[in-house]
């Protein structure tokens, strides 16, 4: 997570924003992940399962979005800190 968010700060534009979103996303699927686990740890397993399909979704969403800030924004391709990215 920490080199996401610094290479996050380096950008502008759309691909700050999608970032901001891709980051966002992806910290939560993990928040959830790890709620999932301590709910199946205290024998709630259907909570577990619920928290574990929605952050796959999550994941998923926040996989798509790290897509387009590789492919449509160029993001971590070649670029370094003294010419912005986005």
């Amino acid at each position: 997570m920490a080199a996401g968010w610094t290479d996050w700060a380096n950008t502008r534009g759309e691909a700050r924003r999608t970032g901001l979103i891709h980051g966002t996303v992806n910290e939560v699927a993990f928040l959830l992940n790890v709620a999932s686990l301590l709910a199946r740890k205290r024998q709630r397993r259907r909570l577990g399962k619920v928290l574990s399909g929605t952050a796959l979704g999550l994941a998923g969403l926040g996989g798509f979005l790290g897509g387009q800030l590789v492919y449509r924004h160029g993001l971590g391709v070649g670029k370094t800190l003294a010419h912005p990215q986005g």
